[in-house]
């Protein structure tokens, strides 16, 4: 579930979590089994799974 005025970069996934309010998912970043608080930025290129940072995108 994505809330309102979330920013989506290009090439950006977001699959089973939640993402609140005002959040930012970096370009080529993704976000899996999460929840985002309300403003929570991911930065460019990351991975954060479960809550936490998993790993950096490296293509």
């Amino acid at each position: 579930m994505v809330g309102n005025d979330v920013t989506l970069r290009p090439r950006s996934v977001v699959f089973r979590s939640l993402v609140r309010n005002d959040a930012v998912i970096g370009y080529k970043s993704a976000v899996v089994g999460s929840e985002l608080r309300q403003g929570q930025v991911i930065p460019n290129r990351l991975i954060y799974a479960n809550d936490e940072v998993f790993g950096r995108v490296e293509w």
